[in-house]
């Protein structure tokens, strides 16, 4: 029944896979741009896509969300995690902006805390290197006591993201917890290998930052401040990460 349930998930990709996917363009080595450059060019890229899409998806996916701005791979220039305004089932694709020309290098899910409505990821710092975490609760009709939960690990190796998911159900009746190999398949596992792939998942990091983002409190429209936003995003990240 899950796996079902999953695929219908996962097609609810399809407004975001257009703006994410379109135009990916082969990109050469790292450059150095200011944060005015790198604030013009991605929300040029960004709006070249939107415009692009067909009405009815723009009215599917909301032209609006927000960023955040994270080096996973520890090359001092931070990757650009675009997370759309669907908070109850957002996406997140992710941008290298030391590339020339900027390109996407993957993107992955990530939904909301049902009773708070919030996204939260989590940052590891591993012996390999830095580690995105993020949970994906698949919502349920109210008669099904079920919670099926992806857990996204995400790490980038320069060129592609490297995604390693981990998937369990929860229940909403009790604290019973059941593992399985993946999304696609239902073989089950024992909660000590789900925690030993875990921890693999994590690099045996560290906890080191959570980034929340309310649905309640959307950071800016594509059409009218999309330039600004990002620029001060970036300059927020050069201001802390630079000194």
């Amino acid at each position: 029944m899950f796996k079902t349930m999953y695929r219908v998930f996962l097609c609810s990709l399809s407004a975001c896979a257009l703006l994410m996917c379109a135009a990916c363009s082969p990109a050469e080595n790292k450059v150095s741009k200011s944060t005015e450059q790198l604030a013009q060019e991605f929300s040029e890229l960004w709006l070249e896509r939107w415009d692009k899409l067909p009405e009815e998806e723009k009215g599917m996916m909301l032209p609006e969300g927000r960023i955040f701005l994270e080096d996973l791979n520890g090359d001092k220039t931070p990757e650009l995690f675009f997370v759309t305004a669907e908070w109850r089932d957002a996406a997140v694709a992710a941008f290298d902006l030391g590339k020339e020309p900027i390109v996407e290098i993957g993107s992955f899910r990530a939904t909301t805390y049902l009773e708070n409505d919030e996204v939260v990821f989590s940052v590891f710092d591993g012996k390999d290197g830095k580690v995105l975490h993020s949970e994906s609760c698949l919502a349920t009709g109210f008669a099904d006591p079920t919670v099926p939960i992806t857990d996204y690990y995400v790490t980038y190796n320069g060129k592609d993201l490297e995604i390693t998911t981990l998937y369990r159900v929860e229940s909403k009746d009790s604290e019973e917890i059941k593992y399985f190999e993946s999304p696609y398949d239902d073989t089950e596992i024992t909660s000590a290998e789900y925690d030993q792939r875990r921890e693999g998942a994590e690099n045996n990091g560290k906890l080191t930052k959570e980034i929340t983002a309310s649905g309640k409190d959307v950071e800016f429209l594509v059409k009218d401040n999309l330039q600004e936003y990002v620029l001060s995003r970036l300059n927020e990240w050069e201001a802390e990460n630079r000194a």
